[in-house]
């Protein structure tokens, strides 16, 4: 009978090693996805700050450009309106000169397009 006793207390010791295998494989999977998620929440983390980064770069430089290119059109404005300007006074101090220039370009046209 000895023998009996010492298999069943064999099997009642592995009995409780395959659990204590199961709990400890429990533990070390629940560390692992624990682990994971850290670092899985660190990753996320750079990742939107390298992404805020690049995105302050560019809203930077799209707004830099758009000052350039606001200043741009703010000179040709005044370019614009300072020849528009001298034309008025130019037809106004020289109105005859104005109709004869038109009529020789008018002629010099229709005597091209023949």
């Amino acid at each position: 009978m000895s023998a009996a006793f010492d298999i069943t207390d064999e099997l009642s010791a592995l009995k409780k090693d395959v659990a204590s295998l199961r709990a400890d494989y429990a533990q070390l999977a629940s560390d692992a996805q624990t682990a994971g998620r850290r670092q899985y929440g660190l990753a996320k983390d750079e990742i939107g700050a390298a992404f805020e980064a690049i995105k302050d770069r560019l809203s930077k430089k799209a707004g830099d450009a758009g000052e350039t290119i606001s200043d741009d059109i703010e000179e040709l404005r005044r370019v614009m309106e300072t020849y528009a300007s001298q034309t008025q006074k130019a037809v106004a101090a020289h109105p005859l000169s104005l109709i004869a220039g038109a009529a020789a370009i008018a002629f010099l046209l229709g005597r091209v397009t023949r």
